[in-house]
């Protein structure tokens, strides 16, 4: 029965917590008596023990499956984990690790991508993550292990294939065409902006690795084209 809901504990403090059900009052219920009993994890017991109950309830989304509203609310918390004031304690919707490795179906993927469209971010929401973003960038840790997991994702060319059909569908809409063009005017409207795309080039460009790198590139790209150009004619 699509009889699961998406709700939210709100201190006056600001502090929140998201969480799944199909009774809430049960489950208001639940929380009282272990928090009562000092049962409850992490950063939720420790604002229930300094400032007391929620004074505000929220129903945020209802109306799903068992199945379905386990996404649903793993798309709410990947929202809401970077800030602050968000008392959940586990990354994942199911209390384990997360989906990470899992394969979705198309009609899962559909929802998902259907409740993030339907949010709404507040602007101390965009900011927090904002600042969490650049903080993870700002680390060289996490950029090279990044750099790492991309080179070997796209060492398969099944993996080259696919994003290259995604690029060139999302391409041929309009309003990705036009979204680009924003972007970009804004990004070069931006002085800080140039100035950081100056420096990063004077320095890729003074790495002798990074020359012979993009000269081998050029010239397999080259050689590409004129072998396609000479077959066709």
């Amino acid at each position: 029965m699509n009889n699961h809901l998406i709700y939210k504990l709100s201190w006056p403090n600001g502090y929140y917590y998201i969480g799944r059900t199909k009774n809430l009052e049960y489950r208001l219920k639940a929380h009282i008596y272990n928090c009562k009993k000092n049962k409850k994890n992490g950063q939720f017991q420790y604002v229930y023990n300094k400032h007391g109950i929620w004074d505000k309830v929220e129903i945020l989304t209802e109306g799903f499956s068992a199945y379905a509203i386990v996404f649903v609310e793993q798309a709410y918390l990947n929202n809401h984990l970077n800030t602050k004031k968000c008392v959940n304690s586990s990354p994942s919707a199911d209390g384990g690790s997360g989906n990470s490795g899992k394969k979705h179906t198309t009609a899962t993927k559909t929802l998902m991508s259907n409740v993030r469209k339907g949010m709404k971010l507040t602007e101390e929401h965009k900011i927090n993550l904002s600042k969490s973003k650049k903080n993870y960038w700002a680390n060289p840790e996490n950029r090279q292990q990044k750099s790492r997991e991309m080179k070997k994702h796209y060492e398969d060319p099944k993996n080259r294939d696919r994003q290259r059909e995604v690029t060139i569908e999302a391409m041929a809409r309009p309003e990705v065409i036009e979204k680009c063009k924003r972007g970009t005017a804004k990004r070069w409207a931006d002085p800080k902006a140039v100035e950081r795309h100056k420096k990063g080039q004077a320095k890729r460009w003074a790495d002798p690795i990074k020359r012979e790198q993009h000269r081998k590139s050029q010239a397999k790209r080259w050689a590409k084209y004129r072998a396609k150009k000479k077959a066709k004619e």
